[in-house]
C-alpha cells in the first residue's frame, strides 16, 4: 500500500502547483465507456480500487472513494487505509460532498459526462470548476491508448441492414428532430452504424472513433491505419470521410451557430460546441434505440449463438460435476475451463465480461472477481455462483447459474427457490408496449419483498448484438429514470437477474437473457427466453412453487432440451436430461 501513499502525495503536490483545492478523479474516458482501457484507469493506479464504478475525491488532507453497494466489500479489501470508503446511494454521492467543500475543483472535462457537469454547475459555482488532468501530469509510465485492427461485421453472419441504410435512417431521424448536425462519441453506436467491430476495449468489440454527421457529410474520426484498404474503400463508397482520430475536437470547433444533436457526450466536447454559438439538442441518439430494437433476423442469429453457448455450458457443467468428485478446484480454475469450452464453439471471439466465479462467501459479492493466488478452493458444502458470458460473431451472451458443491442446506435451497420465483415472476409477465422498463422491476422483487429480502443491483440491463454486454437505453432497475428513454420496445434483448446475498455465507443470482415480443393481447409485450441452460433441480424446493411457476419452468426446460439435446451425446446429454425432467 506504500505505493498508493506515494502517488497520492504526488497528486497533492501537483494540486498545490496548479492551485487546485479539490481534485475529482473519474472512472471514465473520452467516450464514457463502462470498461476502461489501462490508459484511463487512474483510480486503480492511484489507490488500487479496480471496480467499474467509482469516483475519487482528494483534498490536501482527505481522500474518499465513492462507489455503490455492488462494490462496498471489494473497496474495503482494496483501498489503502488513508482512503475512505464513501457509500454511494440514490440520494448521496460525490456531487453532494463537493457542495459542502470550498475552493477550486480540478476535474478532467474530457472524461466528465456533460450531464454530470450540468449537475455540478447547479450545485456549485461554475467558476469553481477547473478543466485539468491532474493525473496525466504525474503518471510517468501511463499505458498508451490502443488502436487495434478494425474489421467488418461479416454480413453473411450478421444478417443486419447495411451501413448505408443505417446512415440514411439516422439522418431521417435527425431531420425529424430538426438537427443540422449530430455528434456521436459512444463507441457501440459508431460500431453499429458502420457495421464495423474492433478490440480497443476489453470485452466490448468496439474501436476508438468519433462520428460527425450532417445531411450530406459523415466524418468518421479514427485510427485510419487500423482499417484495411478494402474497408477504407467500402466506407468511402458508402459516404464516409475518414479523418484522424485526434482531429475530432478541432472539427467540433469549426461548427458555428448550428443545431447539434448530442447524447452521451463529455463536458469538453459540449463546451467546445457551445462556445461557437451552437445550440445543443440533447436527446436519445437515434442509433441507440435502433440498435436496441433487434429485427427478427438478428434475434434468430442471437438464438443460434445461444444454442452454441448452451452446448458449451452443458459440456462445462457435466465436466464440473465429475471434476468436483476428484480434483481440488478453485474459482480461477472454473473461469479457465469454462472459457476453454466456449472457445471450442464456432464464431467465438472472446468473453463478454470478466467471469464472476464466487464460492461460498465470495458469491455474496455481486461483482466479485477471483484472482490467481488469492481465490477460494471449492471444498466443503456451499454454493458456487457463476456469472459469465461470451462474444460470438452472431451474438452476445450473459448468464448466471448457481451450482451446489457438496450437500446444499435447506436455507440455501429456500433462497434459491425464492430467487427462481423472482426470476419467473418477471419472465412470465405481460406489460404494455413502451412502458418505462424501470416500472417492471418491482414485479421481480415482489416475491423477495414478501420475505423482507432485496438486492442492491438492478434486475436487468440491455444487451447488444455482438456489441456491449451492457447496452442502453432500456434498464430494468428501480434506480433508472422513468422517461421516454427507458421504454420497452419489441426486439429489445434484456437480462433478468434477481438475487439473494447472505454476507459471509453465500450468494444466489439466476440470469437469463430474454427478448421482448408482442403478446397475444394487442398493445402488450412479453418476454421470450433466449438463454438455454437448465436451472438446478437439486436446489429447488418444489413445494414452494405454484402451478403457474411449475408450468413456466417445465416449458423452459422443454425448450432447452429441444434445442440442445440434438447436439449432445454421452455423459453430457445424460447430465442435461436429469436437469430438465418435469417438476
Amino acid at each position: 500500500m506504500e505505493i498508493y501513499k506515494k502517488r497520492l502525495g504526488l497528486l497533492r503536490e501537483n494540486m498545490r502547483k496548479n492551485q487546485i483545492d479539490i481534485c475529482v478523479i473519474l472512472n471514465s474516458d473520452t467516450h464514457l465507456n463502462e470498461y476502461l482501457p489501462e490508459h484511463y484507469q487512474a483510480i486503480k493506479w492511484l489507490c488500487g480500487f479496480d471496480g467499474s464504478a467509482g469516483t475519487l475525491v482528494v483534498t490536501h488532507d482527505y481522500a474518499g472513494l465513492w462507489t455503490d453497494g455492488r462494490y462496498f466489500e471489494q473497496a474495503l479489501r482494496q483501498l489503502p487505509s488513508d482512503v475512505v470508503l464513501e457509500k454511494q446511494s440514490a440520494t448521496q454521492n460525490y456531487k453532494q460532498q463537493l457542495a459542502k467543500l470550498s475552493g477550486k475543483i480540478g476535474i478532467d472535462f474530457s472524461i466528465l459526462p456533460f450531464a454530470a457537469y450540468k449537475e455540478l454547475c447547479a450545485l456549485l459555482n461554475p467558476d469553481s470548476l477547473v478543466d485539468c488532468d491532474c493525473i496525466g501530469e504525474i503518471w510517468d509510465e501511463r499505458p498508451e491508448r490502443v488502436a487495434n485492427a478494425i474489421y467488418a461485421h461479416n454480413p453473411d453472419i450478421a444478417r443486419d441492414i447495411s451501413r448505408a441504410q443505417k446512415l440514411h435512417d439516422v439522418r431521417a431521424k435527425m431531420q425529424q428532430m430538426g438537427a443540422e448536425w449530430h455528434f456521436i462519441s459512444s463507441l457501440d453506436d459508431i460500431a453499429w452504424i458502420t457495421n464495423l467491430r474492433g478490440s480497443d476495449i476489453l470485452y466490448n468489440p468496439v474501436f476508438f472513433a468519433f462520428l460527425l454527421l450532417s445531411k450530406n457529410e459523415a466524418q468518421l474520426f479514427l485510427n485510419i491505419q487500423s482499417l484495411p484498404q478494402s474497408l477504407q474503400k467500402e466506407l468511402h463508397d458508402d459516404g464516409f470521410e475518414l479523418l484522424p482520430y485526434k482531429s475530432a475536437q478541432d472539427a467540433l470547433g469549426t461548427l458555428k451557430e448550428k443545431r447539434v444533436l448530442v447524447d452521451r457526450i463529455t463536458a469538453r466536447a459540449a463546451k467546445t460546441l457551445q462556445q461557437n454559438g451552437n445550440k445543443l439538442h440533447e436527446e436519445l441518439a437515434p442509433s441507440t434505440l435502433q440498435k436496441a430494437c433487434k429485427s427478427e433476423a438478428v434475434v434468430a442469429q442471437i438464438q443460434n449463438a445461444m444454442i452454441r453457448d448452451g452446448i458449451a455450458l452443458c459440456r462445462f457443467f457435466a465436466w464440473l460435476e465429475g471434476a468436483l468428485l476428484g480434483e481440488a478446484l478453485d474459482e480461477c480454475d472454473i473461469d479457465t475451463h469454462l472459457t476453454a469450452f466456449r472457445a471450442e464453439m464456432e464464431h467465438y471471439v472472446g468473453n463478454s465480461f470478466a467471469t464472476i466465479a464466487g464460492f461460498g462467501a465470495n458469491g455474496a459479492l455481486p461483482h466479485y472477481q477471483a484472482k490467481r493466488g488469492a481465490c477460494a478452493k471449492l471444498v466443503g458444502d456451499n454454493l458456487l455462483l457463476l456469472d459469465s458470458g461470451a462474444q460470438y460473431l452472431d451474438g452476445t451472451t450473459d448468464i448466471t447459474r448457481v451450482v451446489p458443491v457438496g450437500e446444499p442446506s435447506e436455507a440455501q435451497r429456500r433462497d434459491y427457490t425464492l430467487v427462481l420465483q423472482a426470476h419467473i415472476a418477471i419472465a412470465q409477465a405481460r406489460f404494455p408496449d413502451k412502458i418505462a422498463m424501470p416500472l417492471l422491476d418491482s414485479i421481480a422483487r415482489a416475491p423477495l419483498w414478501q420475505h423482507g429480502l432485496d438486492y442492491a443491483h438492478g434486475t436487468g440491463h440491455g444487451v447488444g448484438y455482438f456489441l456491449n454486454v451492457h447496452e442502453g437505453p432500456q434498464s430494468l432497475s428501480l434506480n433508472a429514470p422513468i422517461s421516454p428513454r427507458t421504454r420497452v420496445h419489441a426486439g429489445m434483448v434484456t437480462s433478468i437477474e434477481p438475487g439473494i446475498y447472505r454476507e459471509g455465507q453465500w450468494g444466489i443470482r439466476l440470469e437469463n437473457l430474454v427478448v421482448a415480443v408482442p403478446s397475444a393481447h394487442a398493445g402488450f409485450l412479453e418476454f421470450v427466453p433466449l438463454t438455454l441452460c437448465p436451472f438446478e433441480p437439486r436446489l429447488i424446493v418444489r413445494a414452494m412453487l405454484t402451478q403457474a411457476q411449475r408450468e413456466w419452468l417445465n416449458a423452459y426446460h422443454a425448450r432447452v432440451w429441444e434445442l440442445l439435446a440434438p447436439h449432445l451425446s454421452g455423459d453430457v446429454r445424460g447430465w442435461l436430461e436429469k436437469r430438465v425432467e418435469e417438476i
